[in-house]
């Protein structure tokens, strides 16, 4: 028996519970203590199941009341309704509650207690009038709801002390706002809990549904990495940036080549970024371009670029190593502490905590970014898997796969401003303009290169590295 009754009460009940019957996500809602707790996972993880049961056991033990939301109300007898039964009749006490489902009551009621799990669609906005004394707010599908909903149910929901909201979502984009509230926001985050939860947390999960799900890798890698491993989606690019850069085929974790170089390529913003390169020619003469790694740390721009400095210093400070980027680090004005330039700091900072080979290859100015554009693609292209970026570099695939270009074939600079990204996408085109020169060389015989798209190697200075 999956639940044993061992008293009852008019207001609570004492369970005996087989734990066996249930997975990770109901003993995270058990604990749970935050404000708004996150649920996001991939497909067969239980995150909505482990909720049902939760929320019919919580009922039965307690005296508060709880509402489930979907965007839609005509969705809630098929998902909601329907899944809270099977779970009472699985926990051995569908005749503990009543069930009603009319157009003006969506209701299971306790017997034992009277408290009640009301459902409601956020576009029955009538029905909420009357509903009071919620003590947990459930969002179903949370990813369709917009932030103007969130916002009125934060406001809405009010006045009982310790109300839970619980978001239950696949996490279909990156840029959506449950990322920008519940995540990147520090006065909503810390009053947050956020679990992630994948098939592996379903003990009750068959062969064929892993199966089904690893085999989205080969026909949607975007939507393998969402509902297999939860995690964030990228909106793609219709006409991207990049053409030939595909994490499916050019994500490889390929390690460190001890025998080469390190090379780091910077830009600078509110937040720092670095990204961190190797390339050689093998033995067959093939030429091999590698993204290790990326770095990006929030701060002033004082201090992230020491945290910046001290990290590489401690993982490469051994290494020869050869650093460049964005040409507004040249500049003066660029940090403010003793009116140095970015570069400067870099080298005084990287030094600092223990690099001692280092060379510095200036780009007197930023390259055009039609002209980064169709070099970074020739190559890229010419090199095919040979061109690779880790998959841990998260945000340079994310602004690989959903930059795009305006009608003008151009970098959309206002898509990069409006949305904050870019900052990763152009550490890569910063690489390829200083240290593939060698590379675009032996590309550009095999292609036709417009007018005015050539590379132009006097735009870097002290070009010491050569492979």
């Amino acid at each position: 028996m999956v639940i044993s009754l061992l008293s009852t009460s008019t207001v609570r009940m004492k369970l005996k519970i087989d734990r066996r019957f249930f997975n990770r996500a109901y003993w995270v809602l058990c604990d749970a203590k935050a404000r708004f707790v996150i649920l996001r996972g991939g497909s067969n993880s239980s995150k909505s199941w482990s909720n049902y049961q939760h929320l019919v056991l919580w009922l039965l033990q307690g005296n508060e009341n709880a509402i489930v939301f979907r965007k839609h109300g005509s969705t809630l007898r098929n998902s909601v309704f329907e899944n809270l039964k099977m779970v009472a009749k699985q926990l051995n006490i569908f005749h503990l509650f009543n069930y009603y489902y009319s157009g003006d009551k969506r209701e299971m009621i306790c017997s034992v207690g009277g408290n009640r799990i009301v459902m409601s669609g956020l576009d029955e906005p009538d029905k909420l009038k009357s509903v009071v004394g919620i003590k947990r707010v459930i969002l179903e599908e949370a990813d369709a709801f917009t932030i103007e909903d969130f916002k009125e149910l934060v406001r809405r929901f009010r006045g009982v002390t310790g109300i839970q909201f619980v978001f239950i979502f696949n996490p279909v984009s990156e840029k959506h706002w449950l990322k920008k509230i519940l995540f990147d926001t520090p006065k909503y985050a810390e009053r947050a809990e956020h679990h992630t939860f994948t098939i592996d947390d379903n003990r009750f999960a068959t062969e064929d549904d892993y199966k089904e799900l690893d085999a989205l890798k080969d026909i949607d890698y975007d939507q393998w990495l969402i509902y297999r491993w939860a995690k964030w989606g990228v909106v793609r690019a219709q006409n991207p940036y990049l053409l030939h850069l595909k994490q499916s085929f050019n994500g490889q974790n390929i390690p460190d080549n001890e025998e080469e170089s390190i090379l780091f390529s910077f830009d600078f913003n509110v937040k720092n970024s670095v990204t961190i390169w190797q390339k050689w020619k093998d033995d067959y003469d093939y030429w091999h371009v590698n993204c290790l790694r990326e770095i990006r740390i929030g701060g002033t721009a004082e201090t992230d670029l020491e945290a910046i400095c001290e990290i590489l210093a401690t993982d490469y400070g051994d290494r020869e190593i050869y650093y460049s980027g964005d040409s507004s680090g040249n500049n003066r004005s660029a940090l403010t502490k003793g009116n140095a330039s970015a570069f400067v700091m870099i080298e005084g900072y990287l030094r600092k905590h223990g690099c001692q080979f280092l060379h510095y290859n200036k780009l007197k100015a930023n390259p055009r970014t039609k002209k980064s554009r169709f070099i970074s693609n020739a190559i890229t292209k010419e090199l095919g898997d040979r061109f690779t970026i880790n998959e841990s570099c998260t945000e340079l695939w994310a602004d690989i796969v959903s930059i795009p270009c305006n009608a003008e074939g151009d970098l959309d600079k206002k898509f990069c401003d409006d949305n904050d990204v870019g900052h990763l996408l152009d550490t890569l085109r910063y690489f390829i303009f200083v240290f593939c020169f060698d590379v675009w060389l032996d590309v550009k015989r095999n292609i036709a290169v417009p007018k005015g798209l050539d590379s132009d190697e006097n735009n870097v200075e002290n070009n010491a590295y050569d492979d």
